[in-house]
């Protein structure tokens, strides 16, 4: 008897264990229970005194494997999914941290972020089969049936002259087949849960996403309707707003109450001019000490976010022999054609981030707005006589006159 090891570190605990090994291999020879009585044709497979069908132990260690690689992919497909929501998570840490200056100036309770729910929270679509038809479940109590009767088959020599000429499987053959059947069967019903499983984490990660969304539209709604509410808000959007109508050309006609401050940092415009730059829920405001014709004649410029916008990071070239002491700049483009530079003192990428937060919320709040004002506009309007009597509705048939 000769047995391959795997290494030469297993060759000690062979040779330590060889008395074992060999009354195990004993035993089964004398079984015929050994890989090789299949292809001689000693014992052949599903004839007696075999099992008419696979072992249970067997079948039990098939589904140990199929189970392992089911989850193996579950969790390499989940944790794809989780990137999205924790990619949305920490856009939303991200405009929470900046806006958390702006609500403690105005004085301003920030809404608070909403928590994500476990998965077990949400239900799961699918009945176990082993519950349903135990011990295997129905598919691979169908396969064992299958193969139980191909080998009935085989047994009595019904096979053996077939009309389409074939020649009947060897007993191996017939076993490689039983085997995967039985193997095709547990993926099946593996894959079904594997199914309803990313279902429901879908359904978790599309729920986070959402609360993500939302939260990050109150808070930018939170401080854009807080006018009213606080005197320092009202005193920033007034000074914004003397300073847009005193020195900007090109600014949209806003309300005061339009134009509260979200966020502010010190910019550095060109190579030596300082500013500042404003960002509010609909526009982005840059405020120069002096002329830059740069800006189109302007101390002030004004970018409308309703407008496609592009944000690109400008890397500073530095250079070896002396110390570059500029930071990252912010290209604001429209149609390729780049509309301002600055340098913000709060980060160029941090501020690319909050700035393609606030475009999609206010992209998102004027889809909103044209969604509800077509349904406004498609809601018929009663008619009424002088005394405010309804009479009839738009599209109907009037009254005749008497």
């Amino acid at each position: 008897l000769t047995l391959p090891i795997l290494s030469t570190q297993d060759g000690p605990a062979v040779q330590g264990a060889w008395k074992t090994i060999s009354h195990i291999w004993d035993e089964l020879s004398e079984r015929d229970l050994t890989y090789n009585t299949l292809s001689q044709g000693s014992c052949p497979f599903g004839q007696f005194p075999a099992l008419p069908t696979l072992d249970v132990h067997y079948c039990s260690q098939l589904r140990r494997v199929c189970r392992e690689n089911m989850i193996l992919s579950l969790l390499k497909s989940a944790s794809e999914l989780e990137e999205y929501a924790r990619d949305a998570e920490y856009a939303c840490a991200h405009l929470v941290q900046v806006l958390k200056a702006t609500f403690e100036l105005y004085s301003i309770k920030p809404p608070s972020l909403p928590q994500p729910l476990p998965l077990t929270a949400y239900p799961l679509d699918f009945v176990p089969h082993q519950s349903t038809c135990p011990p295997w479940g129905r598919l691979v109590m169908e396969a064992l049936q299958k193969v139980a009767a191909m080998n009935s088959i085989n047994s009595t020599g019904k096979n053996k002259g077939t009309n389409d000429g074939t020649k009947p499987m060897s007993s191996l053959d017939r076993c490689e087949r039983a085997v995967q059947m039985v193997l095709d069967a547990f993926q099946i019903q593996d894959d079904e849960e594997q199914s309803a499983r990313l279902q429901r984490k879908n359904i978790q990660v599309m729920d986070r996403l959402a609360k993500m969304q939302a939260h990050k539209r109150i808070s930018i709604e939170t401080l854009q309707r807080c006018y009213p509410k606080s005197t320092k808000a009202q005193q920033a959007a007034h000074d914004l707003h003397e300073q847009i109508e005193r020195s900007s050309t090109n600014a949209p006609n806003l309300s005061v109450e339009e134009q509260v401050p979200l966020f502010k940092c010190s910019v550095l415009v060109g190579s030596s001019s300082t500013g500042t730059f404003y960002v509010t829920a609909r526009q982005l405001i840059c405020t120069t000490a002096q002329f830059l014709p740069l800006l189109m004649g302007s101390k002030v410029n004004v970018i409308n976010l309703e407008d496609d916008l592009e944000f690109v990071v400008m890397e500073s070239k530095t250079n070896s022999l002396l110390y570059n002491p500029l930071p990252d700049g912010l290209s604001i483009r429209k149609n390729n054609e780049e509309l301002l530079l600055i340098r913000p003192s709060y980060g160029a990428s941090r501020l690319k981030t909050f700035l393609e937060i606030a475009q999609a919320t206010h992209q998102q709040n004027e889809g909103r707005r044209e969604t509800v004002s077509r349904t406004n506009s498609n809601v018929s309007s009663p008619k009424s006589n002088n005394n405010g009597a309804l009479l009839y509705v738009y599209g109907d048939t009037p009254p005749p006159k008497r």
